[in-house]
């Protein structure tokens, strides 16, 4: 006889240990979710957001402050698992350096300085090795732009087509 366990949610942010099925004689009997459903309310909890250093972010210090359509999904977020946040400031999406250690955003989560980092990253093998890349929420379309023509009226056009001769 050996009892499954699964973990119990009961929503007020503590968590427990449940019975949740049972393997006996060969056979296996689950009566209940093993995995719970992810919380929809975080209870006030903080989450550690790290974002580009930016005078918007660094102005008030909350996703308030913060433009765009990436501050404007994280409101939404906030408001809807219902958490607080920190906003982590970093000096760049994250590169690794010569000595293993990463910089910017991706350094930030890496020394678990922050828990997220909303932000068009471009995925990248090396990167792989210090984080987890979640879903995309967006997607951006990459143009090449120039200058506007220049509308040219040119009085004696018409007359261009005569020669002298």
């Amino acid at each position: 006889l050996v009892n499954i366990a699964s973990i119990n949610d009961p929503g007020n942010g503590s968590w427990s240990l449940r019975r949740a099925g049972v393997w006996e004689s060969g056979h296996l009997s689950i009566k209940k979710p093993l995995w719970p459903t992810p919380p929809l309310n975080l209870h006030r909890r903080t989450v550690r957001i790290t974002c580009i250093q930016v005078f918007e972010y660094l102005k008030g210090g909350s996703l308030d402050d913060a433009k765009g359509f990436v501050g404007d999904m994280m409101r939404i977020i906030r408001n809807s698992l219902n958490f607080t946040e920190i906003l982590v400031p970093a000096d760049g999406f994250g590169l690794k350096e010569a000595n293993g250690s990463w910089n910017g955003m991706v350094g930030v989560l890496y020394r678990k300085e922050a828990d997220v980092a909303p932000l068009d990253f471009s995925p990248s093998l090396s990167r792989t090795e210090a984080v987890e890349f979640g879903q995309p929420f967006g997607e951006d379309v990459v143009v090449i732009l120039s200058r506007a023509p220049s509308i040219v009226i040119k009085p004696f056009l018409l007359l261009q087509i005569f020669s002298i001769q």
